[in-house]
């Protein structure tokens, strides 16, 4: 009887490591999804640092940060709440979750936009020191509404896993922004910073709603009911929302003690290389996020299932993520002069560091993850506040005392310290382990990466690339053997 359960257990097991190669897939269409993003940004951005320079990177960074604020509270994490409704709920209710994330997503839209707008002059005097600018973001104040019903229909798609729906809309909201910027920068130069950010809220408003109209989920839901099930995924979006805000917030108080420390230049190549090293590993966590989140929600009310999907989502991360660390520090300084321009050099230490410390960040995300996958809003709160406190302290003292290097060294202790945090939550409030593969692999991609920084650092650009090409087969065999599990 022993025997049998024991054989059980593992039959339910094995599709937990046989969902590499779902990893794999969704990291293949989605990243090629990312990378159309990535490059459409960086041409932007490269456009931006060519024709208008340094201070109008920092200024689109400003308005940026403010707009993801908003879209961010306007939002209320529908994306991520519905997501997990929609994957506990089934496919079976698509189009009644369709309706009902779609209504929410336009309300709330609409109540963030009119609450930009209505806050403009107060965000012209807290970004420029006067009020003459409101009009900028009133006129900027349909960005959110854009953001929500685009997170409203990646929600709708992810949850019943209609990756094709969700990849269409990216790229036709990517490509319609981007036709539209480059002749805005090149006849207006720092007068198009605010329409080019609103081409970029229109198209992706637009690409939703033609995407979802287009998969043919329309089913007629009463007012009243879309009220009483959005309420069940709005509570924990509202919470998981705080911990996000409470995030933004402290990097907008970064943004503004770099810009008052030093000035809009400094803040302009930061920006620059902290958007170039997300955008280059967000080419990897896009398709893994997809994949993982819906699949992690579905199964989170077991502990065996959730350790060991977790464990085997570490593992994977650590043996990817190492190729692609190696060869981004390999080719940095290549990348930024491609990218931006040589006035932009000096971001060289912080980005080489930031992406050794993409390991760090990656396991904590993997392991975070299950806070919102468990429904644990407060706790979710609890740990974005202290990130976030530790990631305004340590980059504060990391610029204000070694500069560029300091910044990379605080982006790798503040999340260490991250994940000690959301480990400790793992363990303590969960009940949940980390298998040893896992940290066996975390670790050895750890000491690859250290290595790859020391021998840049030592011996030139070459080392890493030998190293890249050295761990690429080790990579690839170490999966294979995770799939066929």
């Amino acid at each position: 009887m022993g025997k049998m359960n024991i054989a059980v257990r593992l039959r339910s097991l094995r599709p937990v490591h046989s969902s590499t190669r779902s990893i794999l897939k969704a990291t293949g269409i989605f990243g090629g999804v990312r990378i159309l993003l990535i490059l459409c940004s960086l041409i932007r951005n490269k456009l931006i640092a060519v024709w208008v320079g340094p201070a109008g990177v920092g200024l689109i960074s400003l308005y940026n940060n403010f707009i993801e604020l908003i879209s961010t509270l306007s939002r209320l994490s529908i994306d991520q709440s519905a997501t997990r409704y929609i994957s506990q709920a089934g496919t079976g209710q698509a189009g009644f979750v369709s309706k009902v994330v779609m209504r929410w997503s336009w309300g709330l839209g609409i109540v963030g936009s009119v609450c930009m707008c209505a806050m403009s002059p107060l965000l012209s005097e807290w970004s420029f020191g006067h009020t003459g600018l409101w009009w900028t973001f009133c006129a900027l104040s349909v960005v959110p509404l854009g953001m929500t019903i685009y997170g409203g229909a990646s929600a709708v798609f992810q949850g019943v896993r209609n990756f094709k729906a969700l990849a269409t809309m990216g790229v036709w909201s990517t490509l319609a922004g981007i036709a539209v910027a480059v002749p805005l920068i090149y006849f207006f130069r720092e007068k198009s910073i605010i329409w080019v950010i609103l081409v970029y809220g229109l198209a992706a408003m637009a690409s939703a709603m033609v995407v979802i109209r287009g998969i043919g989920m329309r089913v007629s839901v009463p007012w009243r009911e879309i009220w009483r099930s959005g309420l069940s995924f709005i509570r924990l979006g509202a919470l998981i929302t705080a911990g996000l805000v409470v995030g933004q917030l402290f990097n907008y108080l970064f943004i503004l003690f770099l810009n008052n420390y030093a000035d809009t230049a400094v803040l302009g190549i930061y920006q620059g290389g902290y958007t170039l090293v997300n955008a280059y590993v967000g080419v990897f966590f896009t398709g893994v996020w997809v994949e993982f989140f819906p699949r992690l929600s579905a199964t989170v009310h077991s502990t065996v299932r959730t350790s060991v999907i977790v464990s085997h989502q570490i593992a994977a991360t650590s043996w990817l993520l190492m190729p692609i660390i190696a060869a981004f520090i390999c080719a940095d300084s290549l990348v930024v002069r491609l990218l931006y321009a040589d006035s932009f050099m000096e971001m060289l230490p912080f980005i080489t560091l930031a992406m050794a410390g993409v390991l760090m960040r990656a396991a904590s995300w993997c392991i975070g993850t299950t806070i919102v996958a468990k429904g644990d809003g407060g706790i979710y709160v609890v740990s974005e506040t202290l990130s976030g406190a530790l990631f305004l302290a340590l980059h504060i003292v990391g610029y204000s005392s070694w500069g560029f290097v300091g910044l990379g060294m605080a982006y790798i202790v503040w999340y260490v310290l991250y994940l000690a945090i959301c480990l400790f939550i793992y363990r303590r409030r969960y009940g949940l382990e980390i298998r040893p593969e896992a940290w066996k692999a975390l670790g050895f991609a750890t000491f690859f990466c250290g290595l790859c920084v020391l021998a840049k650092w030592t011996l030139g650009w070459w080392a890493p690339l030998i190293m890249a090409f050295a761990v690429t087969p080790v990579s690839i065999r170490r999966l294979k053997g995770q799939s066929q599990r």
